[in-house]
């Protein structure tokens, strides 16, 4: 009799036993992975890929502002790194971009479909700047710019042209170089070229009149008592400050002004 009794509770143990262990295994799914995102500068480019536009020279860092996910039909992510494991890269991009061409970063992962970024470069617009110091007090010579004297990223061909600036500010095209005192511009120009477009900066400077070194004259004259300073000729450049001054006579000095 009790032998009956113990078989039975090994039995009864050995059911619960397995239903335990069937209820567990009914709980285990993975989430199965659907796809792959992509994300540039916090904007989804999946399914519309994106187009970048940039300039001659400009450095692009395309993956400093990726971000590539793996997705999973509990909608859930995860962040994917480049390379082994990961997605990877097909790129026509070089080292230096080339202004009027079109290029193609392309990112895969798996069998999915392709995302593609394009790069189209644009000329860029040149940076000019005069560094020469234009101003001067005048001296009988026209002013100069020599190519030192401006600096600009262009390769395009260079023009200088010179102006003349009145006191509203309006420009006429002078012949030449300035010479005499006066207020003026320059104007400096690049022409378009295969990576860089047209630009033009303008500089002001001031050719200052110059305070002349002269040596008054010495006359002599006959003395008439009637006679006045307007009676004696002057060289040129020279006048009377008081041309109605009477003569007097033996040496005396009078004062005379100088216009050159």
């Amino acid at each position: 009799m009790k032998k009956k009794i113990l078989s039975f509770a090994c039995a009864i143990a050995m059911v619960l036993t397995c239903s335990i262990w069937l209820s567990a295994c009914s709980c285990s799914k993975q989430p199965k992975e659907t796809g792959f995102t992509v994300m540039y500068d916090n904007e989804d480019i999946t399914n519309t890929g994106k187009t970048l536009v940039v300039n001659y020279t400009d450095v692009i860092n395309i993956e400093d502002k990726l971000v590539v996910n793996a997705v999973y039909d509990n909608s859930t992510t995860t962040q994917l790194s480049k390379g082994e494991g990961g997605y990877t890269v097909t790129t026509t991009i070089p080292t230096t971009l080339v202004s009027g061409e079109t290029y193609t970063y392309v990112i895969s992962y798996k069998e999915y479909n392709t995302v593609t970024i394009t790069v189209s470069v644009n000329k860029r617009t040149p940076t000019i700047i005069v560094t020469a110091d234009l101003n001067k007090t005048y001296d009988g010579t026209a002013v100069t710019l020599p190519i030192t004297g401006y600096s600009t990223d262009s390769n395009g061909a260079i023009t200088v042209e010179w102006y003349k600036v009145d006191d509203q500010s309006n420009m006429t095209l002078c012949e030449s170089a300035p010479v005499n005192a006066g207020k003026y511009a320059v104007k400096v120009k690049t022409g378009e070229s295969s990576n860089f477009s047209t630009s033009e900066t303008i500089y002001n400077f001031t050719i200052s009149k110059a305070v002349p070194i002269v040596t008054a004259p010495t006359i002599t004259t006959v003395y008439n008592t009637d006679n006045t300073l307007s009676d004696v000729t002057l060289s040129n450049g020279f006048e009377w400050v008081d041309p109605t001054q009477k003569l007097q006579l033996g040496n005396n000095e009078y004062l005379v002004r100088y216009t050159p």
